[in-house]
């Protein structure tokens, strides 16, 4: 999975537990800071080094790496893993990278969200 993990809440935490049920190895694409600001159109409130700590003390997580590109592309297309996971707010035929992941045959899990959506721009006041 990837993302920009910015304020790590519960909807996160289930995403990366969902995502490491299905696999042996979980493996996150954390945005920088430059590609968080390409993607979110601001700066993060937390550094690309705290949020990559923080997410390093989530016991799902096998590896963090460092996304500098504003999809996941070269980082799937490197790794060729089995599975890309996404949190229900994505459409799987809507992620930039599906015609890579069709391509190369990867598996694409789309954690259905239950309950009420939770999201850190709401977070924030």
């Amino acid at each position: 999975t990837n993302g920009c993990f910015d304020i790590l809440h519960s909807g996160h935490i289930k995403l990366l537990i969902n995502s490491k049920k299905r696999s042996d190895v979980l493996i996150v694409g954390l945005n920088s800071d430059k590609s968080y600001f390409k993607v979110k159109n601001k700066k993060p409130l937390y550094s690309f080094r705290e949020r990559a700590l923080i997410l390093s003390q989530v016991h799902s997580i096998d590896f963090i790496v460092k996304l500098d590109d504003i999809n996941p592309k070269k980082l799937i297309n490197n790794l060729k893993p089995d599975l890309h996971c996404k949190g229900g707010d994505y459409k799987e035929k809507k992620l930039e990278e599906y015609n890579l992941l069709k391509r190369l045959k990867i598996k694409i899990y789309i954690m259905p969200i239950k309950g009420k959506k939770i999201s850190s721009s709401k977070i924030i006041l």
